[in-house]
């Protein structure tokens, strides 16, 4: 009986040695596993942003800042990858994604550069929280040209972006090198209205809106900047010359011999369907009084008529 009890009581130690092991085995294995790093899903590539707005403005008196916001379709799944190209010479300084204002950032983004070339980097953002991302970069070098100068004095100003995805709408705005500028360009200039800025005037840019645009394809826009005083007295001066080339085209074409003949010919025309008209008139109004008097009976014929 002593053996025995013995023997029980060694089968149940190693009973609870080996549930004790399980309980560990498991508790290692469910650590591991949590502790096991997770696997994110791959970034799919976006080939076409939905808006990209450029803003270029003048920093202080020789650096040159460009601002960029754009967004992708909303239906794309995050976390997603954009390529953006960006001009030689210039440095990215702040880049983030937002929701609905750059001012409000939800993430901060990191901008891979690709292969360099002799006209600028293409860089590869990567999205993980919001549709639309915002970055801002400086070249030391001023657009603003002082050297090309334009009819009247006027500072010229140009910058290209080429897409390196498709761009379903594409704006591209200049701002005004100081206060008291406007822009000037041909009819396809358009006003963009920037908001405030630190001083809390109104920013106006001066630049095209592209609709379409293809990957590879380069846009460029270029704005002359006056005084606006100056723009007001070149836009009269315009107007008056207009109307001047206007009535000398038409005294021009007046003095001409042709145009004299043409216009003898057209009175004669004119006399002549006058006479035609009114010899109508003169014949229908005789019928009218021939008509009335066959109309009217004889005063025989009713004497006659009566004696009988």
């Amino acid at each position: 009986m002593t053996v025995k009890s013995s023997f029980l009581s060694g089968g149940s130690a190693c009973r609870r040695v080996g549930a004790s092991l399980i309980t560990a085995l498991f508790a290692l294995s469910f650590c591991l596993v949590l502790l096991a790093p997770s696997v994110a899903p791959a970034a799919q590539a976006v080939t076409t942003l939905e808006k990209c707005e450029v803003a270029v403005s003048l920093d202080g008196t020789s650096t040159t800042m460009m601002s960029v916001a754009a967004g992708v379709p909303s239906s794309v799944a995050l976390p997603c990858t954009v390529q953006v190209f960006i001009p030689m010479g210039y440095t990215i300084i702040h880049q983030v994604e937002f929701d609905s204002n750059p001012a409000s950032p939800t993430a901060t983004t990191k901008a891979v550069a690709g292969t360099i070339t002799k006209e600028g980097t293409p860089f590869t953002f990567t999205l993980t929280k919001s549709h639309n991302f915002f970055f801002a970069a400086t070249s030391p070098v001023n657009i603003y040209d002082s050297n090309a100068m334009g009819a009247g004095g006027a500072l010229l100003a140009a910058f290209d972006v080429t897409a390196e995805t498709d761009i379903t709408s594409l704006v591209i705005g200049i701002k005004p090198p100081s206060a008291g500028m406007t822009g000037q360009g041909d009819s396809s200039l358009k006003t963009f209205d920037a908001g405030k800025d630190s001083a809390g005037n109104e920013v106006t840019l001066y630049g095209q809106e592209f609709k379409d645009v293809k990957k590879g394809e380069k846009k460029t826009v270029q704005v002359a900047f006056m005084q606006q005083a100056k723009a007001q007295q070149d836009a009269t001066a315009q107007q008056k010359q207009n109307k001047a080339a206007s009535q000398s085209q038409l005294n021009s074409f007046l003095s001409q011999p042709l145009v004299w003949l043409l216009g003898a010919f057209l009175i004669i025309v004119i006399i002549v369907l006058i006479f035609v008209i009114m010899r109508q008139r003169q014949n229908a109004g005789a019928v009218d009084e021939a008509e009335d008097d066959e109309d009217e009976p004889e005063e025989g014929d009713g004497v006659a008529d009566d004696e009988d």
